[in-house]
């Protein structure tokens, strides 16, 4: 039986390393909320950063959305 992993990470598109990342079977908005927490508290994540995701319901869930104003975080979507 096959079983599928979900990898989501987060990178600073300027310079380039990741900042955040975690694996998992099931792709939830607490998995997308613990790479962004994670993200943020590394010492390589920029001020103001800008929050690229794609438009799937656990990007635009109000969780995600609500993590990212005390983090200064603007949000982008494609």
């Amino acid at each position: 039986m096959s079983q599928c992993l979900f990898f989501v990470t987060a990178m600073d598109r300027h310079s380039r390393p990741i900042i955040g990342w975690l694996l998992d079977t099931t792709m939830t908005i607490q998995l997308i909320t613990d790479v962004l927490k994670m993200a943020f508290k590394s010492p390589r994540a920029p001020k103001g950063v800008i929050i690229h995701s794609d438009r799937c319901v656990q990007y635009r869930a109000y969780k995600h959305q609500d993590l990212r104003p005390g983090h200064r975080g603007i949000p982008s979507m494609s």
